[in-house]
């Protein structure tokens, strides 16, 4: 049992900081599975979203940026777009869960799906204006409706690993 407070929240910091590393190989390794049915799993968004409402705004904010930065990295169209796209969004979700929301898994789902339904629309503008705007209307559509599915199944397994983490990790309070 650790009793430095310090100490706890830099584990949870580098367990979870493993996770988003571990998510983004899966994500972009294992998307292959799927692809020949044109859809994919977006492992970050639902991750994103759960370490964001766990962490609250300005950690999360951080985490969010991790994400986006690891996504910029493998895709070949954006420039820091999803950089800035995942800070905005994790500091968001973790301001909402904060102050409005209870930390849920149905508010979970409806702060992914809202994080997935933005981030289609980034990428519907970005594949239309930096690739060839013929065909990516159809294909970013497509793509995006048939990985919603598989990407909403996630997200219990990302909720429920940033809340186990999060339980077994937390800051006691000092009582003087």
């Amino acid at each position: 049992m650790l009793k430095n407070n310090k100490l706890r929240l830099a584990l949870r910091h580098i367990l979870l900081v493993v996770i988003v590393f571990a998510a983004t190989l899966l994500q972009n390794t294992a998307g292959g599975i799927l692809s020949q049915y044109n859809a994919g799993c977006f492992l970050l968004i639902p991750l994103s979203v759960s370490i964001a409402m766990f962490e609250k705004e300005i950690s999360g904010m951080f985490f969010g940026l991790l994400t986006g930065i690891l996504w910029d990295i493998s895709s070949p169209v954006t420039d820091g777009v999803f950089a800035l796209f995942f800070t905005l969004t994790a500091f968001t979700c973790g301001l909402l869960t904060h102050y409005i929301f209870r930390n849920s898994l149905k508010a979970a789902a409806v702060f992914t799906t809202a994080e997935f339904v933005l981030f289609c629309g980034v990428s519907l503008i970005f594949n239309c204006i930096l690739k060839d705007a013929s065909g990516a209307w159809y294909y970013t559509a497509t793509f995006c409706a048939h990985s919603f599915p598989f990407t909403l199944l996630a997200l219990p397994f990302a909720y429920y690993i940033v809340k186990f983490t999060e339980k077994h990790l937390r800051q006691k309070a000092a009582f003087i």
